[in-house]
């Protein structure tokens, strides 16, 4: 019994380590650009108007003018009549998102107006994705705000740009409840087709497998008074 107890609290202070998601990357080159990628049971943001689906808030973190966690985009940034080196970055439609402060293309060339992009989930999702152009290498990626390196090596390590597209980037794993795009200072990009599929299952948190694991704790330690 003793050599039980002992190793379930070893597995209440690991929690935190074994409950650390694990993520895989997929990438598709800029030539299938405009492929659709969604099932049935996915949920697809075309930011063709400023309300976005239900289950995602976007915001922008700029030096000023910072706006979300939201629903509804400061306005539609439309490639076509807004139109820059960013036109090509569109996915389909003729709307995309851009990281600054405004989702307009006057700013891209003001530094105090672009910043990281973030995407928070109202529950947890298994899978993200969504086509990206125009970033920089450097920039880095957060998943629930723990930061998991750079971005761009993460998919290809022959990842080039092509007319300002760099691809369409997809993250899988187990209760991601925000995706950060920590760009470098004044790289502007460009995101369109974000999609998403809600998890099956939530997965614990560590604190919670914690709570569970010192639950056990008491009650086999209360078993054995009542059994002295």
């Amino acid at each position: 019994m003793k050599r039980f107890i002992r190793n379930l609290a070893i597995f209440v202070g690991a929690c935190p380590v074994l409950a650390h998601a694990q993520y895989s990357y997929f990438w598709y080159h800029p030539a299938n650009w405009g492929a659709p990628h969604y099932t049935a049971d996915t949920i697809l943001g075309s930011f063709e108007s400023v309300n976005l689906p239900n289950g995602v808030l976007v915001s922008v973190d700029s030096p000023t003018g910072a706006y979300g966690p939201t629903a509804v985009l400061p306005r539609v940034f439309n490639t076509t009549f807004d139109g820059t080196v960013f036109s090509m970055g569109r996915y389909d439609g003729s709307c995309a998102l851009l990281n600054t402060s405004s989702n307009s293309s006057d700013d891209v060339w003001d530094p105090s107006m672009v910043g990281d992009l973030t995407f928070t989930f109202t529950t947890a999702v298994e899978r993200v994705g969504f086509s990206l152009g125009n970033m920089a290498p450097g920039a880095r990626l957060k998943i629930n705000g723990t930061d998991q390196g750079e971005f761009l090596p993460k998919f290809s390590s022959l990842l080039t740009g092509e007319y300002q597209r760099d691809g369409y980037f997809e993250i899988f794993g187990p209760n991601i409840h925000s995706i950060t795009l920590d760009v470098l200072e004044g790289d502007s990009i460009v995101v369109d087709h974000l999609t998403f599929i809600p998890s099956a299952a939530p997965v614990p948190e560590p604190a919670s497998l914690s709570v569970i694991g010192l639950g056990a704790l008491a009650m086999l330690r209360r078993r054995r008074r009542l059994s002295s």
